[in-house]
């Protein structure tokens, strides 16, 4: 790891980022629910904030074509992002805050886990896939997370973490039909 340069303006809980090294979205963070800055590998710029602020919701995709959705105060909205503007789309099916995401592009999405309102007290298990028109149920995880990493496709990734010491090393492999619980 070596540092990068640091964020315009301190943040947490930027959950609703996505992209790669070389250009990244980063948003989200409670000073200020939408505002959001793009990385191009060196440095950060402040862009267009989302257009329905929130934190701890989840992203996916590239900076041309990202996504983010869910989030605190807890929502079922989300929103695509063209490397310029924010556009509203279909909402999750369920609300979620601390929710994670992966995915290729914004016709290619997961929304996993998270707190939501049907699930309490537990992290929810529930996962749904965006592609580009609206929201579809997807098998379950295993294990409940929120507030955990996902990484990968819509047809390969990995959901590491979750709550409570136990559960914390506990990782999940998507074959893009189910989730397998991994070293």
């Amino acid at each position: 790891w070596t540092e990068g340069e640091n964020l315009n303006t301190a943040g947490t809980y930027g959950y609703a980022s996505f992209g790669i090294q070389t250009a990244a979205v980063y948003g989200g963070r409670p000073a200020d629910t939408s505002a959001c800055e793009e990385y191009n590998g060196s440095t950060w710029t402040e862009v267009t904030g989302y257009d329905n602020a929130r934190t701890q919701g989840g992203g996916a995709g590239t900076l041309t074509s990202g996504i983010v959705f869910g989030g605190y105060p807890l929502t079922v909205n989300a929103e695509e992002y063209d490397g310029t503007n924010w556009t509203e789309v279909a909402n999750l099916n369920a609300a979620a805050q601390q929710v994670s995401g992966h995915g290729a592009s914004n016709t290619a999405a997961i929304a996993i886990g998270g707190l939501r309102p049907a699930d309490a007290p537990t992290a929810s298990k529930r996962q749904e896939e965006y592609n580009g028109t609206s929201w579809t149920e997807l098998a379950d995880l295993n294990t409940g997370k929120y507030g955990n990493a996902s990484f990968g496709t819509s047809s390969a990734a990995l959901a590491a973490g979750a709550p409570g010491a136990s559960e914390g090393t506990l990782t999940e492999e998507w074959d893009g039909v189910a989730w397998t619980e991994v070293a």
